[in-house]
């Protein structure tokens, strides 16, 4: 129980977790957003805005803040590697697990799977309605247990919550042998994605 509560907690800090940005404003009246990379007392500041890297004399500037993010979020269709965590992941049966994907379409793609929980390793397929975005997902794994195979199918929606990350919740069904004979379940899954 009390890692449950654990889980919950941290999950809810990085559900809220908001993402600040440096801002600088200018005495002309321009603004720019980015990370302050250097500052040099009494002489400049150079923030990185962008692949851009700006220098500004002290003298220019009325006043540096630090803002919420309000600005595009990352695009992730190039990005395929994720790590999850949670009660079953949107991949595999674990607690703890890394992908990495293998894209064959617009939405589709084949992966490689491992982590903590009842697969130590696995391979699949997944359809996104709209790849590392807000939608629904559907994938089908086998997977490796240390013991014998496991395969298993998740139906998840995912919402994206920051930057990287991303919340899924949905159903699995598996099936998968062990000490106790063949297994199957039926069950919710929730878990936190960061994908990079």
């Amino acid at each position: 129980m009390k890692y449950l509560f654990l889980f919950c907690i941290v999950l809810s800090g990085i559900i809220f977790s908001q993402t600040y940005e440096d801002v600088i404003y200018l005495k002309d009246g321009s603004i720019i957003r980015g990370m302050i990379i250097e500052y040099a007392p009494d002489r400049h500041v150079k923030i990185q805005s962008g692949r851009n890297v700006f220098v500004y004399q002290l003298d220019e500037i009325d006043k540096i803040t630090k803002e919420i993010f309000a600005g595009q979020r990352a695009d992730l269709s190039d990005d395929t590697w994720s790590v999850q965590f949670g009660l079953g992941t949107p991949r595999s049966m674990n607690l703890i697990g890394i992908t990495k994907d293998f894209r064959v379409g617009e939405n589709s793609a084949f992966f490689l799977t491992g982590g903590l929980g009842v697969n130590l390793l696995g391979i699949g397929f997944c359809k996104q309605h709209d790849y590392n975005n807000n939608g629904v997902n559907f994938s089908g794994t086998i997977g490796y247990t240390g013991n014998a195979l496991a395969i298993y199918s998740t139906a998840t929606y995912q919402w994206r919550i920051a930057n990287r990350g991303f919340i899924s919740a949905g159903i699995m069904a598996g099936a998968f042998e062990n000490e106790e004979g063949n297994n199957s379940l039926i069950f919710p899954t929730a878990s936190f994605d960061y994908r990079f």
